[in-house]
């Protein structure tokens, strides 16, 4: 992973803009969930293509072409298995079944999106939250052990995915409210990350030395917790280890234009420059 952090940020030249999110955020979970599926490096530019157009879409939009292209692979995988997770997937077996076309199919498109997708806006959201706060950035150069705690707080304050929506099971009562089987609940993941009760009177300052940054929500929780969390936490702690390697500061070299979506929190551009070396 190191070594792709590292390859990414080679091209890029001091004094020359660059959209940080097609150099920088895109290229490092996208060559992981590929490689961690086994997908050959040939087809790494459809698999972009389709998770940048299921985001739009708001998850579906290619379904059809990507299941068809899983199955196709989950079915080599079985003739010829390998060390992938796909290979994993197309032989898992509960009770003597396998998982059928369909259930095989959501399952690679779950990991295409939330592997790829959700760690890409939080890379690239948390440089724009270090570029809007470049105390935060000097205290990293000045001490790089602060970079997972860092990592934490992005994830505090920029919550990739805005919201989940979850049925209750059983009456029951929360904060006050009465809720009733069957009723339908938005779960706001931003406003849980910025519960005073939880993360105090400051908790709308980002802060990468708060002490309470890593009980933040943005994995979910429970039984519902993404099972990418550690994954996602390792590529950020990467990318941006690597990032303070440079021994540069970095500044916007243009206006942010972020994602049109009510479901995902992401920037779809964001011209940065290196500037001379700090």
């Amino acid at each position: 992973m190191r070594a792709l952090a590292r390859e990414t940020l080679a091209a890029i030249r001091p004094g020359e803009p660059f959209d940080f999110v097609e150099r920088v955020a895109i290229p490092l979970p996208m060559l992981v969930i590929a490689e961690l599926l086994g997908v050959p490096s040939s087809d790494r530019d459809a698999f972009r293509r389709w998770s940048d157009a299921m985001i739009q879409a708001g998850t579906s939009g290619p379904g059809p072409e990507l299941f068809a292209y899983m199955l196709e692979k989950a079915a080599d995988r079985r003739r010829a298995p390998r060390g992938d997770v796909l290979t994993q997937l197309a032989l898992a077996e509960l009770d003597g079944e396998r998982l059928g076309d369909a259930e095989l199919g959501v399952f690679c498109l779950t990991l295409l999106v939330a592997g790829n997708e959700t760690t890409r806006n939080l890379i690239a959201a948390g440089m724009h939250l270090l570029l809007e706060h470049p105390d935060a950035w000097r205290q990293l150069v000045a001490d790089r052990a602060l970079v997972p705690n860092a990592v934490e707080e992005m994830l505090r304050w920029v919550s990739p995915i805005r919201h989940f929506v979850r049925r209750v099971q059983h009456d029951t009562e929360l904060a006050g409210r009465r809720l009733r089987a069957g009723d339908y609940v938005a779960l706001f993941y931003g406003s849980a990350n910025r519960d005073e009760s939880v993360f105090g009177p400051d908790a709308d300052r980002f802060d990468i030395r708060r002490a309470s940054a890593a009980r933040h929500v943005a994995f979910g929780f429970g039984e519902h917790l993404c099972l990418g969390a550690s994954l996602a936490r390792l590529e950020a702690r990467v990318i941006f280890e690597e990032l303070l390697a440079l021994g540069c500061n970095f500044a916007l070299a243009g206006p942010v234009e972020r994602l049109r979506s009510a479901f995902v929190h992401g920037i779809e551009r964001m011209p940065v420059v290196l500037e001379a070396r700090a």
